[in-house]
Parts: C-alpha cells; structure tokens; sequence
C-alpha cells in the first residue's frame, strides 16, 4: 500500500467536509435561521400586546378626567338651584 500523502489526505478531509460536515452545517444554520423568526415572531406579538395596556391607561385617565370635569359642573349647577 502506498504511503498517503499531505494532498491525498486534503483531498478525502474535503471531500468528507463537503460530503458531510457541510450539508450538516447548513442544516444546523438554517434551522437557527427558523429558530429566530419565530423568536422574533413572538417578540414582536408581544409589544403588540403591551402597547394596548398603554393606550387603555391613557383611555382610562382621560375618560376619569371628564367625569370630573363632569361633577364638578354638576356641583356647580346643584349650588345655584340650592342657593
């Protein structure tokens, strides 16, 4: 048997490389890919999600301003009748 040489032995770590460690590779890499659109997916559901507390709590203050608003007008009205 012959004795192998540096470049015989690059020629069959290529091959392999490409054969198998490649493909495996980009299989790995394109699941990860897959991974973080969904991590991203989820992500973005959430600020969705907290941005309608937000906008509720805004909601919220203004419709409690105008009640007030509302009754002290109402006061007013009460104290010229009662006065």
């Amino acid at each position: 048997m012959a004795a192998a040489t540096k470049k015989d032995m690059l020629d069959v770590l290529d091959e392999f490389y490409g054969k198998v460690l490649e493909p495996r590779f980009d299989r790995i890499e394109n699941r990860l890919e897959e991974h973080d659109q969904k991590f991203k997916d989820i992500l973005d559901h959430f600020d969705t999600i907290y941005v309608k507390p937000d906008i509720l709590e805004t909601e919220y203050h203004a419709i409690n301003a105008g009640i007030s608003r509302i009754e002290k007008q109402l006061e007013d009205i009460e104290k010229r009748f009662d006065g």
